[in-house]
Parts: structure tokens; sequence; C-alpha cells
């Protein structure tokens, strides 16, 4: 029976050894985990406030938001060539943009796009023009019709008698060359350039015989 009683003091011994030794490999393990989560962003309490103190993210920047004005009165707008357009030469596109609510940037913006394409429609308009102008002068009553040929001959004549450079660059740039009432001038032009052929009168008579005594028979003078 002493042995009974020693072989159960033994096996509880075994017993709350063993117990004790699972308890402090679950201690031991539980300290490791807490370790381990303290070696992590998301760490305990005091770990997580040190981490967060020690690797806080700087805040993001915010934007600054200009302040988009529309002026009471726009500036000068310019192309693309650098060439300046006071408000009053584009007066109509200057109110547009205020109407809609446009800043100067984004006016300046929207009139460099535009400049290019109203100026091809500009020379496409003049080139239209041109062309029936020269019809028109072909038809003309006085300097058109059969002999057009010729009253444009001569009026090219006055055109390089009497135009200056500085005009010639101005009626071929703006296709007003062709219209005929500037056709009509310096043909009337080249009409005064024309060569004189002189005064034809009729021939006048032989001079008459006199005599030197006209009451006597002597010899007429010769």
């Amino acid at each position: 029976m002493a042995e009974d009683v020693q072989d159960g003091a033994q096996g509880a011994a075994s017993t709350e050894q063993s117990e004790n030794g699972v308890q402090g490999q679950q201690t031991e393990h539980q300290g490791a985990q807490e370790t381990l989560m303290n070696d992590t962003l998301l760490g305990g309490a005091e770990g997580g406030e040190k981490a967060a103190e020690g690797n806080e993210a700087p805040a993001p920047k915010q934007e600054e938001k200009t302040e988009e004005v529309v002026p009471e009165n726009y500036e000068s707008f310019k192309d693309l060539d650098g060439n300046e357009y006071a408000p009053e030469s584009v007066q109509q596109f200057a109110d547009a943009a205020k109407k809609v609510g446009l800043t100067q940037q984004k006016a300046q913006e929207l009139f460099e796009s535009m400049v290019p394409t109203a100026r091809a429609h500009m020379m496409n308009d003049l080139r239209a023009k041109a062309q029936q102008w020269s019809l028109d002068c072909e038809k003309d009553p006085e300097i058109g019709g059969a002999n057009f040929g010729a009253n444009k001959a001569v009026a090219i004549a006055g055109y390089r008698e009497f135009a200056t450079p500085e005009l010639r660059t101005i009626l071929n740039a703006s296709g007003l060359g062709n219209h005929p009432e500037v056709v009509r001038h310096f043909y009337r032009l080249g009409k005064t350039l024309q060569q004189d052929h002189g005064v034809h009168g009729e021939a006048s008579g032989a001079p008459q015989k006199h005599r030197r005594y006209p009451n006597s028979n002597m010899v007429v003078d010769e």
C-alpha cells in the first residue's frame, strides 16, 4: 500500500511537472508571440504607439488652388507668332470669353488656337473674291468683251508705270489687283502712255505767185 501511495505521489508529481511544463511552454510561446507582434506594424498598444511615433507618415500635401478670376478687361492677346491684338480689335472674341467666364490665361490659350483657323478662312475668302473679280473684269463694259486681252495689256502698262512697290504689295496681298475698279483705273492711266501720233491737218496749197508791181506786166517773182 505504501508503494501505491508512493506511486500515486510520484504520478501526481509527474502530472504536476507535466502540467507545469506545458504551462511553461505555453507561457514561453505566448511570450514569443507577443514579441513577434510587437515587432510588426500591428503590434500591441504600447509598441504600436511607439512605432507610430517613430514612423509617422507625413500628412498629404494639399494642393493650392489658384482662384480663377475673370478680368474686368482683358489684356492684349498674342498669336503664335508673337503679334499682339488689342482687345478692342477683337472685341467680339473678348466679349464671348468674358461671357463664358474665361480667365486671361484660358482666353489667351483659346485665342492662340483660333487665329490660324481664322487666317485660313480669310485667305480662302479672299481667293474666292479675287477669282470673281477677275471674271467681272472680262464682262466689264469698258475693259471687257472681245478686246479684253488688249485692254488688259494697257492696264498692266499703267500699273507698271504708276504703282509704287508699296501699293503693289497691298493690291497683290488683298486680291484687289483683280477688282474691276482697280483694273479700270490703271487701264485709263495706261492709255495716257500710248504714243501720240501727232496732228494731221489738210495739206496747204502752193503759195500764190505775186507781182512786184501788180499794176504792171513785169515778171512775176518766183
